[in-house]
């Protein structure tokens, strides 16, 4: 080790501090609780070591030199930048600072609950950083799995990979998307028989995950076969899309609080009609803020 990193030390330069402060050693000897000789010593090898004199010793007390002067601006500086680096690494471990980024699909954002628990979490830890990052579920599993998300909000996850952990966050009721003055716009609710002809218009995800799968397990339960016609990549698009009369499209319940005009929603009337968003991370990245993220959904 350096040896000026251990003669000139925190604990001199803030003996030293003290004694800027008071500039009577006997009273800074009295402040810091020590005997006077021992506060001496300190500052004599605090000089020792800068290879200069601090303060000028007259016979009605002491003053600083121009060195004395340099020494108490830069100490106070490294002793606050020291106190800062304490305090914000303690924090970090606590999860009250750091960075998070948050993956969503894009209906997360649709209903209060996802915007209500970022809220909570601005209340509770204002020093975290928080990105978000709207994907496709396939996409999401991927960032997680591969550490470039921390946490994501997925729906409908039939498997989850190995690495990965989750928690059920919200479970919806499925609407159908139609136009005002659709047909079938005058009825109570839908079924998947009722729709089944009619072009559907879903998310670009595989098959097999999101809520494209739930509805094509109600569509096989009664003996019917309904893909996507078209597929995109936001909510946005399926709102124009189903007002310009491409399809109907079948979205989670806290979507329908979006409509715009011109629109309609019915609930699919079949009882497993739901979709269920989840919390997904990798295990192997668990932050203390993530922790708290977590705690506070």
């Amino acid at each position: 080790m350096d040896e000026h990193l251990t003669s000139v030390s925190l604990r001199r330069l803030a003996v030293f501090l003290t004694v800027c402060e008071t500039l009577h050693v006997a009273r800074a000897a009295e402040k810091l609780d020590i005997a006077q000789p021992a506060l001496s010593q300190q500052i004599k090898a605090l000089e020792e070591a800068l290879g200069a004199q601090l303060f000028h010793r007259r016979k009605r007390g002491i003053d600083l030199t121009s060195a004395g002067h340099a020494c108490r601006e830069a100490a106070q500086h490294l002793l606050k930048s020291h106190h800062n680096l304490i305090d914000g690494v303690r924090s970090i471990a606590r999860g009250e600072m750091g960075q998070l980024v948050l993956g969503h699909v894009g209906s997360a954002l649709a209903g209060r609950i996802f915007p209500d628990h970022l809220q909570r979490m601005k209340q509770h830890f204002p020093e975290v950083q928080i990105t978000l990052a709207e994907k496709s579920i396939s996409d999401l599993v991927s960032a997680v799995t591969k550490k470039d998300i921390d946490v994501a909000l997925v729906r409908d996850l039939e498997t989850v990979p190995s690495i990965c952990s989750t928690r059920r966050y919200i479970t919806e009721k499925l609407f159908v998307l139609l136009p005002e003055n659709h047909p079938l716009a005058s009825r109570t609710d839908l079924s998947i028989r009722a729709i089944h002809a009619t072009p559907l218009i879903g998310f670009q995800d595989p098959d097999e995950v999101g809520i494209a799968r739930i509805v094509q397990k109600i569509a096989e339960k009664n003996g019917l076969s309904l893909d996507p016609s078209w597929k995109v990549t936001n909510i946005g698009s399926i709102f124009g899309m189903v007002h310009a009369g491409f399809g109907l499209s079948i979205v989670a319940e806290s979507v329908t609080a979006l409509l715009p005009a011109g629109l309609s929603a019915l609930p699919l009337s079949e009882p497993d009609a739901e979709s269920t968003l989840f919390l997904l991370w990798n295990r192997e990245q668990i932050s203390p803020a993530l922790q708290k993220f977590i705690e506070l959904s």
